[in-house]
C-alpha cells in the first residue's frame, strides 16, 4: 500500500491486480472488485494452473472477509458482501456508506 496523488494504492504481491480509492475502504472495495474480476477472466480463459491460483484467491478472500469481521464488526466488512456462487464470487456493496 502507498499513496499517490491523494489516492490509496494496494497491489497484490502474488497476483497482478491492483487497485485505488480516495481513502483506504474505497481502496479496498475496488480491490475486491478487481480481484473478483481477475478471477472471472482466469476462470474464463486460463490454464489449470491459473484456476488453481483462483482457487487460492478464493480460499484468501473467505480469510480476508472474516479477519476483518471479527476485528471491526462495523466497518467495511458489513459494507462489503462477497458471497460464493457456484464457481465464483457476487459482490454486493452499499457505495453510499463508504
Amino acid at each position: 500500500m502507498w499513496h499517490e496523488d491523494g489516492d490509496v494504492i494496494l497491489r497484490s504481491t502474488e497476483y497482478d491486480v491492483i487497485a485505488s480509492g480516495e481513502t483506504l475502504d474505497k481502496a479496498l472495495l475496488a480491490f475486491v472488485r478487481n480481484t473478483l474480476e481477475y478471477t472471472a477472466l482466469l476462470r474464463e480463459h486460463g490454464t489449470e494452473a491459473d484456476r488453481q491460483i483462483v482457487q487460492m484467491i478464493y480460499e484468501r478472500l473467505g480469510q480476508i472477509f472474516a479477519t476483518i469481521e471479527m476485528q471491526e464488526p462495523h466497518g467495511l466488512a458489513p459494507r462489503i458482501r462477497a458471497r460464493r456462487r457456484g464457481h465464483g464470487w457476487h459482490l454486493q456493496h452499499h457505495a453510499a456508506r463508504i
